[in-house]
């Protein structure tokens, strides 16, 4: 899950979904401390927190609603909050430990876990955090030549494809004579012809 720009109510109609059971909320630079984040929970159904600050002034939060009764899954609220391309999913990817696409930092944290363990909130760059939720881990295999073979008969058309259309480009070059007839003496610029003034009445 990704914080961007901060703080800022989200908009009614993208709320009015789930404004019943989440509430309006504001979205931080930097995440809470932990005994912050405590306290508020402590709060009870109709409490108000003291002023948090925050880098464009302060927080206050007010608790309007308090139901533990009422569970929330985590891919609803990576669809709810995050920013990630993987919101999409719920926040599910697939990590391997050299996968060069994915943050050092991520993979690290995401092979350090258990089953059902959660990282710490890991600082990607000034504006995004995100953490991890380990739900499975499977060890590397080798497939089956015929699982794959489709997909790397796809792949090879496709590159065969690619190379033939280069190779029909080269040639069309190789074959093709062009002549410049004229020089760029001899191309004379438009000029605008200036409008003529009204007549006076």
């Amino acid at each position: 899950m990704r914080r961007t720009v901060a703080p800022r109510s989200e908009p009614a109609a993208a709320a009015a979904d789930d404004s019943a059971r989440l509430g309006t909320y504001a979205v931080l630079t930097e995440p809470l401390p932990a005994a912050t984040v405590r306290g508020l929970f402590n709060l009870d159904s109709t409490g108000v927190s003291a002023p948090l600050p925050v880098p464009s002034g302060f927080l206050v939060v007010k608790v309007t609603k308090k139901d533990t009764a009422q569970k929330t899954e985590f891919a609803d609220m990576v669809r709810r909050f995050s920013t990630s391309g993987s919101r999409w999913s719920g926040g599910e990817v697939w990590l391997t430990r050299d996968d060069n696409a994915r943050d050092p930092k991520v993979v690290r944290a995401a092979y350090s876990l258990s089953t059902g363990g959660f990282s710490p909130v890991i600082k990607l760059n000034d504006s995004t955090f995100t953490f991890v939720k380990l739900e499975e881990k499977k060890l590397a295999y080798t497939r089956p030549f015929s699982e794959v073979r489709s997909k790397i008969e796809n792949r090879l058309r496709r590159e065969a494809e690619k190379q033939a259309y280069a190779d029909l480009i080269a040639d069309l070059r190789a074959r093709a004579k062009i002549d410049i007839l004229m020089k760029e003496s001899d191309f004379i610029p438009e000029t605008e012809t200036p409008l003529e003034p009204a007549p006076q009445k």
